[in-house]
């Protein structure tokens, strides 16, 4: 299976790691633990091969099909996926050093939402604490209140439902599931869940009438719900890091780059038609933006108005 050989041959050198699993960087969640897919690790291999057994300890079929990561902490690793023939969307739980799975769970049965075909129908990497395990999916409901007014583009073929977010715990227990919003996209779901203080933080952008919606790590309830100018679809988790004297989340996505405070979800400022296709990457110097290869150029940006800091 091409997703689980490249999942496990990923995994192969921290499955194998002779030091206890505390010594060692956790990866917590998407783009790891500084959220800009950077690791402190030190010698670690750069090269597998399958057929020959280099640098692979150990090799676990993963049950159905999804695009989201693997998650470490300590000694275990945790991802999600679908059986698309149950139509479950199924977190898994392995054991690092053995590859054996300890424990599945099934998150939400729904029937399939329509997607892009390179999207899949378990795409948003989970998230953690440690104490706690986060995931996200969309549950198809035809009677969804997906309000359209704002979205730029309606698409008949879009599946509507909702945004899905549950937390369990490293035994399999669920804590909490909760449907904070709407969602339809005719390229389907993903929206990993971003982890600042006591919040779980996540992405609503669709086609409909998008948000940001901040819920309590313990319970799950909604903190703060802002929404968004455009309904526009995107798939980027936010970014958070401390500048010009204050918390910032940045998001680039529906039509616009914007910092938002964390804690509340107050805009602190925003930029008006960035690429189609970017994502923010903080540096020593300020924001930067990237656009995927092969994407079409776009006119000079910043080419809308902007709005100063607030």
């Amino acid at each position: 299976m091409p997703r689980a050989a490249l999942v496990w041959s990923f995994l192969a050198y921290i499955a194998s790691a002779p030091c206890p699993a505390a010594e060692h960087e956790n990866w917590p969640g998407w783009r790891g633990p500084r959220s800009d897919g950077t690791s402190l690790e030190e010698n670690v291999p750069t090269e597998w091969d399958g057929p020959s057994g280099k640098n692979v300890v150990w090799k676990t079929e993963v049950p159905g099909v999804g695009h989201a990561s693997p998650i470490v902490w300590d000694d275990r690793i945790l991802t999600v996926t679908c059986d698309e023939d149950s139509e479950d969307r199924l977190l898994l739980c392995f054991d690092r050093i053995t590859g054996e799975i300890l424990w599945r769970r099934v998150v939400v049965n729904s029937p399939m939402e329509k997607k892009h075909r390179l999207n899949s129908h378990a795409s948003s990497t989970p998230a953690t604490d440690g104490e706690l395990v986060y995931v996200s999916f969309l549950e198809v409901d035809p009677k969804a209140p997906v309000n359209t007014q704002r979205a730029k583009y309606q698409y008949k073929s879009a599946t509507p439902g909702w945004m899905v977010v549950a937390a369990y715990d490293f035994q399999g227990n669920r804590r909490w599931l909760v449907r904070p919003g709407a969602f339809s996209s005719c390229h389907g779901y993903c929206s990993p869940p971003l982890l600042f203080d006591d919040l779980v933080i996540l992405n609503g952008d669709h086609d409909g009438a998008s948000y940001l919606v901040a819920l309590d790590r313990t319970t799950g309830e909604t903190v703060w719900k802002v929404p968004r100018k455009y309904g526009i679809r995107s798939y980027t988790p936010p970014i958070i890091r401390q500048a010009a004297g204050r918390t910032q989340m940045v998001l680039s996505g529906s039509g616009r780059v914007s910092s938002y405070d964390p804690r509340t979800g107050k805009l602190h400022w925003w930029i008006e038609d960035p690429p189609s296709s970017t994502w923010p990457r903080w540096s020593t110097t300020g924001v930067t933006f990237s656009s995927p290869p092969g994407s079409p150029p776009s006119t000079p940006w910043p080419s809308g108005p902007t709005a100063p800091a607030t």
